[in-house]
């Protein structure tokens, strides 16, 4: 059962907040036609990093979720729709139920939550492609990153 500051989360709530890392792995893997290796690599290698690096309210999302990332990318590949417009469309979904989740935190834990996974989408956006890393985030995935369907948090 999750802690402060999530102690007014149910645990299926918990679970769709550590799930969005999954996801927003997926959509902006996924904007460009297909998930690459080297962005599911990419999340499992940040999400261990950041349960060092994080000393706020994600590091026990990290924490709790960093042995599990992988096999859950993989397990959501499998039931999520192969075409990539209809992938893209169900993660949006997907992810846009975790506002009202968001809602139930203090301000300063919702901003903290928003803020690292736009981070986290940015990190897996620059993965793979482009010379040397640069130049490496194509169109679909630039106007995936800001995550359009959360609500803005200061």
């Amino acid at each position: 059962m999750p802690h402060k500051p999530f102690d007014k989360l149910t645990e299926s709530e918990f679970r769709q907040l550590e799930d969005a890392l999954a996801l927003v792995t997926i959509l902006i893997g996924s904007a460009d036609g297909e998930i690459d290796r080297k962005e599911i690599a990419s999340a499992v290698k940040l999400t261990h990093i950041r349960t060092y690096l994080e000393k706020n309210a994600m590091h026990e999302i990290y924490e709790d979720y960093a042995n599990r990332i992988q096999p859950r990318i993989e397990e959501l590949l499998e039931e999520l729709p192969g075409d990539t417009r209809r992938r893209i469309q169900d993660v949006s979904d997907r992810l846009a139920k975790i506002n009202p989740i968001l809602k139930k935190l203090d301000v300063a834990t919702a901003t903290t939550i928003y803020k690292n996974l736009k981070s986290f989408a940015r990190h897996i956006a620059s993965a793979s492609g482009g010379f040397l890393g640069a130049f490496s985030i194509s169109r679909e995935e630039e106007e995936l990153l800001d995550l359009p369907m959360l609500e803005r948090w200061p």
